[in-house]
């Protein structure tokens, strides 16, 4: 009956007849230490972990008595679901919807008959629809309130939890497009994710959009084809989007594509000035930028290469612990270096 019942109330579905020892792997123990409740229910959090859970059927030997009285079972009971469920609070604001709703029509019913019809009322009848009707919008008032704190309550239980717990995010130069992989461990109310792009790895825009899996405790496996990137660096990162519009973000991936025809190297950075080694096979005109975190470009300047080696000079006045990147650009080629003041 318990399970039932939980299972009706709870997003969390528990396998019937759980033991509590268990073998975990060290990865698991790092995922389930980060859930931060007080009132621990043991067996939903390890659902909630997710990963892939394989069950070791036992026989659980019977002595002839519990030490739970039936009193301590249904405070377990009651405990569990409003652990894992915001449901009853909702319940109760349907209810009041239909005691009012109902309470109203058969006011209306009664005001009908003695104002159309003529039939009297009795007085206990009109108490009474008075009181219902009372009661009625108290329970709707109180249910209302139960939304608020249902809210609340999602939002005070991801407290420790990850909405999206990452396997891993790579990708691979296939001919001439990009393969990028990722795969989630467990994922919770995860709507899609967005592939963001840059090509000096500050500034990023979205080139595509993957539907996720909303709610699994399984492994599930992701991909997504760049068949337009830059000639040079690649970064990547992934923008994973929640049903109720939070976000977070994957870790960035760093790929080169197409054959370069120059190398560019940081040889110094002095307090007016950012000097740059540039190999290049031919002579072009090209851009040099800096960019701060925030992706505002410094400085810019135009140069030009010639065939060969080519020491560049990029005047900037940095502060001591600047962090920026010094980019340069020709056509679609782009190389970008990490400049630390």
């Amino acid at each position: 009956v318990f399970y039932n019942f939980f299972k009706l109330l709870s997003d969390v579905k528990i396998p019937r007849d759980q033991t509590v020892a268990r073998l975990m792997t060290k990865r698991y123990v790092k995922n389930l230490t980060q859930f931060t409740e007080n009132e621990l229910v043991f067996i939903g959090l390890c659902q909630l972990t997710g990963y892939n859970q394989k069950p070791i059927y036992v026989e659980k030997g019977f002595k002839g008595s519990s030490t739970y009285s039936l009193l301590k079972k249904i405070d377990m009971a009651i405990n569990q679901i409003v652990s894992f469920s915001s449901k009853p609070l909702i319940i109760i604001f349907y209810l009041g919807l239909f005691v009012t709703f109902i309470s109203i029509c058969y006011a209306s019913k009664i005001i009908y008959n003695k104002l159309v019809i003529g039939i009297p009322v009795d007085g206990w009848t009109s108490i009474i629809v008075s009181i219902w009707i009372i009661g009625g919008i108290v329970i709707f008032c109180i249910g209302f309130l139960g939304i608020y704190l249902s809210k609340i309550f999602i939002e005070v239980k991801k407290n420790g939890t990850l909405p999206v717990s990452w396997l891993g995010f790579n990708g691979i130069v296939r001919g001439k497009s990009i393969e990028l992989i990722w795969k989630t461990a467990t994922e919770k109310n995860n709507r899609y994710f967005e592939i963001m792009k840059s090509s000096d790895g500050v500034r990023f825009d979205v080139v595509g959009r993957v539907n996720g899996s909303g709610n699994s405790q399984q492994v599930q496996s992701y991909q997504f084809w760049d068949d337009a990137p830059f000639r040079g660096a690649n970064h990547y990162k992934l923008k994973q989007i929640d049903t109720d519009g939070n976000s977070s973000y994957s870790k960035t991936v760093y790929l080169q594509f197409g054959e370069l025809h120059r190398d560019m190297k940081l040889m110094a950075v002095t307090d007016h000035d950012i000097i740059l080694s540039v190999a290049s096979a031919k002579n072009e005109d090209a851009t040099v930028l800096l960019t701060g975190i925030d992706g505002k470009t410094l400085v810019q300047r135009k140069v030009k290469l010639f065939q060969g080696s080519n020491m560049v000079s990029l005047p900037a006045s940095l502060p001591k612990g600047t962090i920026g990147v010094v980019s340069l650009k020709t056509g679609s080629l782009v190389q970008s270096l990490k400049v630390i003041r």
